[in-house]
């Protein structure tokens, strides 16, 4: 067994689906990554960027605050980073 047995990250996140903005329902996302995998996404949601999201999410509202999907993605991969940094992942 490797020494840096990679940690389970749990992440909440909010279903989308034209959710009110004080939606305080939340979706557990255990996952559990080799290291080198834990990484090579640590590295790629550091190298994200609003603009690139906004090229692939739709263009609605679908918060009753106003927020986009672009938004909402921007505030998962914000938790995902901060995941992967609390589970000791490093990025270059």
């Amino acid at each position: 067994m490797p020494a840096n047995k990679p940690t389970p990250a749990t992440l909440s996140v909010v279903e989308v689906s034209r959710a009110p903005a004080n939606n305080t329902k939340t979706t557990a996302i255990p996952l559990v990554l080799p290291s080198l995998q834990a990484l090579a996404l640590a590295q790629f949601v550091k190298r994200m960027d609003f603009e690139t999201i906004t090229h692939f999410a739709a263009v609605t509202v679908v918060c009753d605050d106003g927020k986009s999907e672009a938004d909402l993605i921007w505030l998962a991969l914000s938790q995902l980073r901060s995941a992967l940094t609390e589970a000791g992942v490093k990025t270059r």
